[in-house]
Formats: C-alpha cells, sequence, structure tokens
C-alpha cells in the first residue's frame, strides 16, 4: 500500500480550499468596487466550507477498501496531479506574482477551479459510497464557481 492514503488526498483537499480561500480574500481586500469585493469575499467564504467538509470526511474514511493495485496507481497519479498542478507551492507563487489585475486575477481563478473540479472526480474513486455524493455535490458547486467566474469576466470593462 502507499505511503500516501486517502486521508492524506483529504489533506490535500483541505491545502487547496486554504489556498483557493486565501486567494479570494486576497482579491476582497484589494477590490475597488463593492460588488466586486462581495463577490470574491463570497468565493471565499464558499471555499471554507468545503474546507470543513473535507476535514470531517478525514476521520471517516478507509483506505482499506480499495485492492491495492488499483489503490497504489490511482495514488501514484493523483501524487502526480497534485505536486504538479494543485500543490506545488513554486508554481502557485510564480503564477501568483504575474497576476497583474483583476482580469488575471479571474483567468488564474478560472484555472483553479477546473482543476479542482479534475481533483474531486477523480478523489471520488476513494471515498466510500457515502461521500460520493458529498464530492459530486462540491465538484457541482465548482462548475458553478467557474461559471461565475466566466460571466464575471465577460462583464468586466474590456
Amino acid at each position: 500500500m502507499s505511503l500516501l492514503d486517502i486521508r492524506e488526498l483529504l489533506k490535500f483537499s483541505v491545502r487547496l480550499e486554504e489556498n483557493g480561500e486565501a486567494f479570494y480574500r486576497k482579491w476582497a481586500e484589494k477590490a475597488e468596487i463593492v460588488e466586486h469585493k462581495n463577490f470574491f469575499t463570497y468565493l471565499a467564504d464558499e471555499e471554507v466550507k468545503h474546507k470543513r467538509l473535507f476535514t470531517e470526511m478525514i476521520a471517516q474514511v478507509d483506505p482499506s477498501a480499495m485492492s491495492p493495485e488499483v489503490y497504489d496507481e490511482y495514488i501514484a497519479y493523483l501524487r502526480g496531479f497534485t505536486d504538479e498542478t494543485l500543490f506545488n507551492e513554486k508554481v502557485y507563487a510564480k503564477e501568483m506574482n504575474q497576476i497583474s489585475g483583476l482580469a488575471d486575477a479571474v483567468e488564474f481563478a478560472m484555472r483553479q477551479e477546473l482543476d479542482s473540479v479534475l481533483f474531486y472526480l477523480e478523489l471520488k474513486t476513494f471515498v466510500p459510497k457515502d461521500h460520493e455524493l458529498i464530492l459530486e455535490e462540491i465538484v457541482n458547486e465548482e462548475r458553478r464557481h467557474y461559471a461565475t467566474l466566466l460571466q464575471f469576466k465577460r462583464d468586466l470593462p474590456a
């Protein structure tokens, strides 16, 4: 069995949500228009809700429910995805430093929401059936966040 179990993956999910919350709070502070402040604050609050759900799941999952061969293969895939895409602090910091304005921030947030959708869909493979529905709800929320960000971007003045 891999050294990285489902609880570890859920901890990555918590980190992802923490990163998202910090990002959205930063942009809520930077926003000069009240509607923009409210928009980013709403997204930050959504990340807090997701973090709470993942924290609760950590204590409830059983990593031994999957065969070792399938488990190890999926863990290797998800470890690579999280290390290279979601949780690579150097890449994240570099991208954050390249954000020069609101439009760039929205683009960055959209990419993060899409990466979150992919990660959470893959994570469903590991959780008990009763948690799959929770993850599906979060995936749907992340998709809505993406759509909301897209509309927000389209509404920005050119």
